[in-house]
């Protein structure tokens, strides 16, 4: 094997086994999805570091993705142990995570619901009415979705939770 072969192989290996970067996430899902390696980019709701320091489980290291559709932006973190289990019966399909998002009426109400986000749709699926007002005890989420305009989520959730290379 010639030099320029061993080259070219130990390339691509590197290629095939070095960190998750967001030019490789990035091919796989449609145009307005981003991954980032830090918020920094975020514009993030006023107070809602405030907000996820005063839930129970939750903290700004939760943060794993924000949003922008028609009712403007919301901010979504990764879910605690607890709710894992609450959700651990649901499917999901590829690029689809289930969390918990704020926005600035939410917090005004004092509350943090789950939502479903597909990554390859760039849909959110609210809670059906039955769930979120306690008429029963599952977690279901709508069917039809709301599209959104934009999505950035942070590259380690995107590689740790959705597998995504």
């Amino acid at each position: 094997m010639s030099n320029e072969s061993i080259k070219a192989i130990a390339e691509a290996y590197k290629l095939m086994h070095s960190p998750l970067n967001e030019q490789i996430a990035q091919e796989s899902f449609p145009d307005g999805v981003f991954f980032d390696e830090t918020m920094a980019n975020w514009s993030i709701p006023r107070g809602a570091q405030a907000y996820l320091r005063s839930e129970q489980g939750y903290s700004v290291d939760n943060l794993v993705a924000v949003t922008e559709a028609g009712t403007g932006s919301m901010v979504i973190a990764s879910l605690s142990n607890e709710d894992r289990r609450l959700v651990s019966s649901i499917p999901l399909k590829d690029g689809e995570f289930i969390g918990r998002y704020m926005t600035e009426a939410s917090m005004t109400g004092g509350m943090m619901p789950f939502i479903k986000v597909s990554l390859l749709r760039k849909m959110v699926y609210p809670l059906t009415e039955e769930s979120s007002s306690g008429e029963t005890d599952d977690i279901r989420f709508e069917s039809r979705g709301q599209k959104v305009r934009h999505i950035r989520v942070l590259l380690d959730f995107a590689s740790s939770e959705l597998g995504v290379v």
